[in-house]
């Protein structure tokens, strides 16, 4: 159900196996969210051939009559109940025919809130005076815990100014547009559109195990080990600690997590690293590690260590720097107090790595 808004990896994963370890950081209180969030984003997308549901529109049928209004306004879409947002179609018109530039920005709440992603620079064709519909693609983004959605055209150049085109429509879905500067509630029209994006949830539920034996950590997200664990309590007892993060490989802005494992005489420990340290300990030799592939995908905190509103949970990740070798283990958790215990005992403090819905 859907809410109301609310690389350090490499040193950690090699420690694993004794290689060289990070310094701890401070740790501190959980930082105010700020606004303007901006994640990575790949640069390039490409339509995908199966087109997903409409989750908001407006009839683009509205021939070459009624008003203009300029693309500088946000389309603000509320009550939003999609879990990404793939591509969006909108009606222009322009005075002047010739080549026209755009970026289209998705922002969570309003011009104002955290970024969600940033499209290609887009270069149509308009002829003057003709309404034309042109679809814009944003490889189908996690939009996560967003309910209202702020779509802005930026960067826009061309011989003449461009607009929206009004629909016909009455009472369109769930859609309005800001005031010129971006804020609210702005003028009550209709303009033709059609937002398509995931209906459904793909995401991950990731579980913390304790291994009372030797006090280590383990999470997993797959469902048929967590049933082979469960049938195991004498080795593996749930400690109530998970959290809920995409799925893998499903959305364009969401990374995938990759699992190795250190076994004997190494570590005995997991170690959840992204694409990037992923690629690095493949092509080092002798790391030791045993590649398990990707586990599951998560929204990357920025530098600061925040995570956006639409992915507000912070996962921190400490670390058992054991003199003992096979006493070493990363411990995963959502809750700043039982992480701060763990430094508390000791253990190295590798700050925020994942951002996860809940």
């Amino acid at each position: 159900m859907k809410h109301a808004p609310k690389s350090r990896l490499v040193a950690g994963s090699l420690c694993v196996i004794g290689l060289f370890c990070a310094a701890a950081p401070a740790v501190g209180a959980i930082p105010t969210l700020p606004t303007g969030y901006i994640p990575y984003i790949p640069t390039v997308f490409f339509p995908l051939l199966i087109p997903k549901p409409i989750v908001a529109t407006c009839d683009l049928s509205s021939g070459n009559g009624g008003v203009d209004w300029f693309v500088t306004r946000d389309l603000r879409v509320t009550s939003y109940l999609g879990w990404s947002a793939d591509a969006i179609t909108f009606r222009y018109e322009a005075s002047a025919t010739g080549s026209y530039q755009f970026r289209i920005v998705i922002r969570e709440t309003d011009r104002f809130g955290d970024t969600i992603t940033r499209s290609e620079l887009r270069t149509v064709a308009l002829t003057g005076g003709i309404a034309a519909n042109v679809t814009t693609y944003f490889g189908n983004v996690y939009v996560g815990d967003a309910v209202a959605l702020s779509i802005s055209h930026e960067e826009v150049t061309g011989p003449s100014t461009l607009y929206f085109k009004q629909s016909t429509s009455v009472g369109c879905n769930k859609a309005t547009l800001t005031e010129s500067n971006g804020s609210l509630p702005g003028p009550s029209v209709d303009i033709g559109f059609i937002l398509r994006g995931e209906t459904t949830h793909a995401k991950a539920d990731v579980v913390e195990y304790r291994l009372p034996a030797s006090n280590k950590y383990f999470i997993t997200s797959d469902t048929a080990e967590k049933a082979a664990l469960d049938a195991r309590p004498d080795l593996f007892v749930r400690t109530g600690q998970k959290f809920s993060v995409p799925a893998k490989s499903v959305y364009g802005n969401v990374f995938d997590v990759y699992r190795f494992y250190a076994p004997a005489p190494g570590a005995q420990s997991h170690v959840f690293v992204t694409k990037s340290d992923y690629d690095l300990i493949v092509s080092l030799p002798n790391t030791g590690l045993v590649n398990e592939g990707a586990e599951f995908g998560m929204i990357r905190p920025d530098n600061a260590g925040t995570c956006p509103s639409w992915s507000p949970t912070k996962v921190y990740r400490s670390y058992r720097n054991s003199a003992t070798v096979s006493q070493r283990n990363h411990r995963y958790s959502t809750s700043l107090t039982n992480h701060n215990a763990m430094i508390a005992q000791g253990w190295v403090n590798e700050g925020v790595v994942f951002c996860a819905y809940l």
